[in-house]
């Protein structure tokens, strides 16, 4: 079995859990009736969630690793392969802080509920600012090391 029919099987998996679930939430038990805003806000609330929990660790990760990396560099300590380190964490770790911190103040100014016009009005600068950062990153010459 190779890696392109697990990744299919644990895609089919996860599809299937899904359905159950929407299909749990589209229909009451009572009436039978379709209730698509409780559908819409579990789907909303469940992406932000995610999106906090799976960008929490990582930049935990790289936050710390870039501290002490730091820490490391001013005490002459691996000076090269760190600073080679630092120059290459310091995207991966802005997009970890932005996706987390727009998460976490969207989940935090919703209350709960849905508002795709909040996500949009976080997310956009986010994404502005994230890719202007990222042009500066390319289009300026690398420092001398």
């Amino acid at each position: 079995m190779n890696c392109s029919e697990i990744f299919l099987e644990v895609y089919e998996i996860h599809l299937k859990k899904f359905q159950l679930v929407s299909s749990r939430l589209r229909f009451s038990a009572t009436d039978g009736q379709a209730h698509p805003a409780i559908f819409d806000r579990f789907l909303y609330t469940l992406s932000v969630d995610a999106l906090r929990r799976a960008s929490a660790p990582i930049f935990y990760l790289l936050g710390t690793l870039t501290i002490l990396s730091i820490v490391l560099v001013q005490r002459g300590i691996f000076v090269r392969p760190l600073s080679l380190f630092l120059n290459v964490v310091d995207l991966p770790l802005l997009l970890a802080a932005m996706l987390y911190g727009g998460s976490t103040l969207v989940s935090s100014l919703g209350r709960g509920k849905t508002s795709t016009t909040l996500a949009l009005t976080v997310f956009i600068p986010l994404v502005l600012a994230f890719g202007f950062f990222a042009w500066v990153n390319f289009a300026m010459p690398f420092a001398e090391i």
